[in-house]
């Protein structure tokens, strides 16, 4: 009876011990997200895990009016790049929703407006991931895309993208409005005024955005997975050294050299040279 006792216990500690060490993952993961006509992007995002402690990820914006659903509890640092970490308190097969707005997705180009966002959650790969992006009323895609599905809603343009066993979610694309009924309406003289005040505006814009050009560029610049580890962790202690970098990545000196050189050249961090290290910072605004 000892030896049959043992046995059970034996079977119950390895039982526990393969549990403990199973893989966790991310079953399902939706993302709906609502482009507003002031640029403002409302996001609405639905994930089921099995045996996941902690999900984090980055937005490249501000985020406002954050909140979530299904007892789940997240920590949100604020700033031009964002970093949201949130920790499940079931981890059994459980569905957590978070909602949040960020004006980061949308940037105004000439006439028309450029949408980027990186959804992706950081070192976490999703067995299916479906996002939709519902366009403002009364404007179109301005080009053609590849791999995505258009429909509508009766009133608004919808593009749905699906994804399976992948690490990157994002989608990138330009759009514009076709609402030209207004101006038809107006007087010649009145369009002349306009014309001018359109000129000058153009003028202001040019100057503006020639000195943001390549900023712009960088952060809608798609970040891998080690890029994404360095500045996960700049982010959390706001100054680091760059030693310590090395050490929490286990990346080797020689990449994550390479990595604070691409981070600083798209205006991210700042590098300030601390004997024979370095001191890196996110870059003030």
């Amino acid at each position: 009876m000892r030896k049959l006792f043992k046995i059970l216990i034996f079977l119950l500690v390895s039982l526990t011990v393969i549990s403990s060490n199973s893989f966790g993952e991310v079953i399902y993961y939706g993302i709906d997200v609502d482009i507003q006509e002031n640029g403002n992007s409302l996001v609405h995002m639905v994930l089921t895990c099995k045996n996941i402690s902690k999900i984090s990820f980055l937005v490249f914006g501000r985020i406002e009016n954050f909140k979530t659903q299904n007892f789940l509890k997240c920590d949100v640092k604020k700033g031009d790049v964002s970093l949201v970490e949130c920790y499940l308190p079931n981890q059994n097969v459980s569905t957590y929703e978070i909602f949040y707005e960020t004006k980061g997705f949308v940037k105004n180009v000439e006439k028309k407006r450029f949408f980027f966002a990186d959804l992706s959650l950081i070192n976490q790969t999703i067995s299916y991931a479906f996002l939709n992006v519902k366009l403002p009323l009364g404007y179109v895609l301005s080009e053609k895309l590849e791999g995505v599905r258009i429909l509508s809603d009766g009133k608004r343009i919808l593009i749905a993208k699906s994804f399976e066993n992948s690490d990157e979610i994002s989608l990138k694309f330009f759009f514009e409005s076709i609402s030209l009924s207004i101006f038809q309406k107006i007087s010649i003289s009145y369009i002349f005024v306009l014309v001018i005040v359109s000129i000058v505006v153009a003028f202001l814009s040019y100057l503006f955005y020639s000195k943001r050009t390549k900023e712009e560029k960088d952060y809608l610049t798609l970040l891998d997975k080690d890029e994404k580890k360095v500045l996960e962790i700049i982010l959390r202690e706001k100054e680091i050294i760059q030693r310590k970098i090395v050490s929490s990545t286990n990346l080797s000196k020689t990449k994550v050299s390479r990595i604070i050189s691409r981070l600083k050249e798209r205006g991210i961090i700042e590098v300030e040279k601390r004997g024979r290290t370095n001191l890196i910072k996110l870059k003030k605004k």
